[in-house]
């Protein structure tokens, strides 16, 4: 079937080959005659019969082309199901302007990139698709690519927490009420974590709402919002609509805006159980995040559970993998990390071979920073000079860093992750 196999940032890693898909037949030609939304339907059936994973369409005034891309990790060539001169470029035309209504978006050229979601039965079953609309020099492009079926999210236990920060968070999901704050950079694995974690919330019988830019087959447990992508509603809005809901645990999915942040805040000390997702890279940058936000003092003490970092690294080609010396730019911050002077270890890198596609890296690593405040440890930041960062630094576990370092002494990771961490 037609399936993303990229969506999981944690599980991304060196593909095997795999053997060619069946050939499919030719897409019939007679739907060009039509308004464009019949062509929807055998694009994605060719497209299921190859075994590809995402379509672009290349919409310009001159001409219309239609792509099949398989998994983009191995690299191969894409498929042209669909080129059309001047004559069909109306058809084209015609296509996007029907996903893009499909898709809730306003039609014809954006000034801007468009992301949204939308719904369409394909052999027999209805089934979540994901749209991108990007404007270009010559006219638009749009990639549609299949959300995944089958499980919803991943469990807290596959994702690779050490036995101590796994404990720790299932600590914060446990509690009644309060902010846990998830931050990551993007693409980083946040929102497989935060899938993870509302995931499990519903599951363990408690009611749960998540609010998401993103498309999710969630289970029927979940009750899903989806801000438009052309939203004129400021977000703090969406988050006040779902704390309206009765939720025990309520989930927010980047949600840009610092008043959003701050009505979540303020719904985490009325009495619900607050996920919220932050693109920031760790937890210094989240308890000043925080701390700037526009509430009454104390709000933010009162109300924080804690904080879940999390930040992917590469690790080094086993086939190509080459000691070398620490780079000396780096000896301070390592000796730091390792709270000493002696920076000795297996350094490494990979040189670049054919099972790594000269990259010198295959497959990735997750790394996880949990801080967990207790409630004598929140009562003592409502006290005058109270500090969050320092509390959140006492209270979590490894840093980041840290396991980072001990990663390339041990040479699992090349040094170069270094230079990207540290």
């Amino acid at each position: 079937p037609l399936m993303r196999t990229d969506t999981d940032p944690l599980q991304r890693a060196a593909v095997p080959p795999e053997p060619e898909p069946p050939s499919a037949p030719t897409l019939p030609l007679l739907s060009l005659a039509g308004d464009g939304a019949d062509l929807l339907g055998p694009l994605l059936d060719v497209a299921a019969a190859r075994g590809l994973v995402r379509l672009v369409l290349d919409v310009r005034s001159d001409r219309f082309e239609a792509l099949g891309f398989p998994n983009p990790q191995r690299g191969r060539l894409p498929s042209r199901l669909l080129r059309t001169g001047a004559e069909g470029a109306g058809s084209g035309q015609r296509l996007l302007a029907h996903l893009q209504r499909l898709a809730g978006l306003g039609t014809g050229r954006p000034q801007q990139p468009q992301t949204a979601s939308f719904r369409y039965e394909v052999g027999g079953e209805t089934r979540d698709f994901e749209l991108v609309v990007v404007p270009t020099l010559r006219g638009l492009q749009a990639a549609i690519e299949l959300c995944p079926l089958g499980v919803c999210a991943r469990s807290l236990d596959s994702l690779g927490f050490e036995a101590g920060d796994l404990a720790r968070v299932r600590a914060l999901l446990g509690a009644e009420r309060g902010l846990v704050a998830l931050v990551g950079q993007p693409g980083n694995g946040k929102t497989t974590v935060y899938r993870a974690l509302v995931h499990e919330a519903a599951a363990a019988g408690r009611r749960t709402v998540s609010v998401e830019r993103s498309v999710q087959n969630w289970s029927d447990e979940v009750v899903v919002i989806r801000p438009p992508e052309l939203d004129t509603l400021p977000h703090e809005l969406w988050v006040d609509a779902a704390l309206r809901l009765g939720p025990a645990v309520a989930g927010f999915d980047d949600l840009p805006g610092r008043a959003a942040c701050a009505r979540a805040v303020r719904g985490a000390a009325e009495g619900t159980l607050v996920l919220y997702s932050l693109a920031l890279p760790d937890v210094p940058s989240a308890a000043r995040y925080l701390d700037e936000l526009p509430l009454r003092a104390g709000l933010v003490p009162a109300a924080l559970q804690g904080v879940i970092a999390v930040r992917l690294v590469r690790e080094v080609c086993p086939d190509c993998r080459q000691e070398v010396a620490l780079p000396i730019e780096l000896s301070a911050a390592v000796a730091t990390c390792l709270e000493g002077t002696d920076t000795e270890g297996a350094w490494c890198q990979g040189l670049g071979c054919p099972a790594c596609r000269h990259t010198g890296t295959r497959g990735l690593r997750p790394l996880f920073e949990v801080s967990a405040l207790e409630q004598h440890e929140r009562e003592r930041l409502l006290a005058p000079g109270g500090d969050l960062a320092s509390a959140l630094a006492a209270a979590r576990g490894d840093t980041i860093r840290a396991q980072a370092v001990r990663l390339a002494a041990r040479g699992e990771i090349p040094v170069r992750e270094l230079h990207r961490v540290l």
